[in-house]
């Protein structure tokens, strides 16, 4: 994800857009790489001058991560996609997630902020 606010604060952007929704996606590669702080960044000025923002985010490489500490096996898959079983949600899934909420909790400290979860 790349969102550069530098020009966008010197525009009527901001105001444009203040009040309205953002729905962004970011994948679990995004999380964890180290430019995940200049999006958080980011992502923390349009909150603070009133952008909306609903946050989507993936998690399969730390699926895969938790799902490898635990089995041998490769994940469940049929056609080359990943299947989630229960066991596959109970061992890699569900704690995944509860990563990633974590870090994101963290990284979005200070703001007033709600967390959805499932």
């Amino acid at each position: 994800m790349n969102i550069s606010l530098a020009h966008i604060e010197k525009s009527d952007y901001l105001k444009k857009y203040k009040n309205k929704f953002f729905l962004i996606k970011i994948s679990g590669k995004e999380i964890n790489a180290p430019e995940f702080q200049k999006t958080v960044q980011d992502l923390k000025k349009l909150i603070e001058n009133g952008i909306f923002v609903f946050l989507v985010f993936g998690g399969g490489d730390q699926i895969d991560l938790c799902w490898q500490q635990k089995n041998t096996s490769q994940r469940p898959q049929k056609d080359e996609v990943n299947i989630t079983t229960k066991k596959v949600l109970e061992e890699a899934v569900c704690p995944a997630f509860a990563k990633i909420t974590k870090k994101l909790e963290k990284d979005f400290c200070g703001l007033d902020y709600n967390l959805i979860t499932p």
